[in-house]
Parts: structure tokens; C-alpha cells; sequence
């Protein structure tokens, strides 16, 4: 997945994890929306986000995420301001992004794109 320039590349300067696990997602319509979640034997998780919304704005993110009750937390400090996602499973085996108080919003999307809200059910689930 391509991602919009300008975004962060995380840079650990460690050897990452084994990946044990990984889920790839496409919603939306006509599938606008993907997201790949790589967990870590550790429970830590790298992801992609690319998701192209209304009026043709998108919203991207890739990162490292820890592992936290319910899910994965992505933390980065982009251009001064804290951003925090959320990957939050789902009853149904999906994930729901959160975006608290739309703080990554500003830096990772378009005018009128959200990172908040974006769910990928367990149907959308595609091969990795």
C-alpha cells in the first residue's frame, strides 16, 4: 500500500519482532479503506493505514503499536503535537480506530478525512 507523502517512518534501530500474526482489511466503499495489522510474538503490532474518504481526501498512518487491554496503542509526536491511535478489537474480530480528541487528524489527513471511527469489521477481512 502506497501511503501519502509526508508521513513519519518509525525508526527503532533494533531488529523487529518475528511477525506471529497478520490481518489485512479493506472497507469502505469500493474498499477506500485498508489497513494491515502485523503482530509480534511480544504482542507488539506494526501497522498501514491508508484510507481515501469523501471529496477525495484521504487520511495515512504506519507506525509501531504496543499491546494494551483490548487492542494496540500507536503513540508519535508529529510536528509537536501528540498524536495517539487506538486499535481497538471488536466483539466481531474487527478493529476500530480511535483517534482521541482528533489529534492525529490535523497531520495524518485531509481536510476532510478522520482517522476516529474508522472500523474494519471481521467481513472485510482480505488476504494478506
Amino acid at each position: 500500500m502506497a501511503l501519502r507523502m509526508g508521513l513519519l517512518a518509525v525508526l527503532t534501530g533494533a531488529a523487529a519482532p518475528a511477525v506471529a500474526e497478520s490481518y489485512c482489511f479493506r472497507a469502505g466503499p469500493d474498499g477506500a479503506s485498508a489497513l494491515r495489522l502485523d503482530i509480534a510474538g511480544n504482542g507488539r503490532a506494526s501497522f498501514t493505514l491508508e484510507s481515501w474518504q469523501g471529496g477525495g481526501h484521504s487520511c495515512g498512518a504506519s507506525g509501531q503499536a504496543r499491546a494494551i487491554e483490548g487492542g494496540w496503542v500507536y503513540r508519535e509526536t508529529i510536528d509537536g503535537a501528540r498524536c495517539e491511535i487506538v486499535l481497538a478489537r471488536t466483539e466481531d474480530g474487527g478493529i476500530l480506530l480511535q483517534d482521541t480528541d482528533n489529534r492525529c487528524r490535523t497531520t495524518l489527513c485531509g481536510a476532510r478525512a478522520m482517522i476516529d471511527g474508522l472500523a474494519f469489521p471481521h467481513t472485510s477481512r482480505v488476504a494478506c
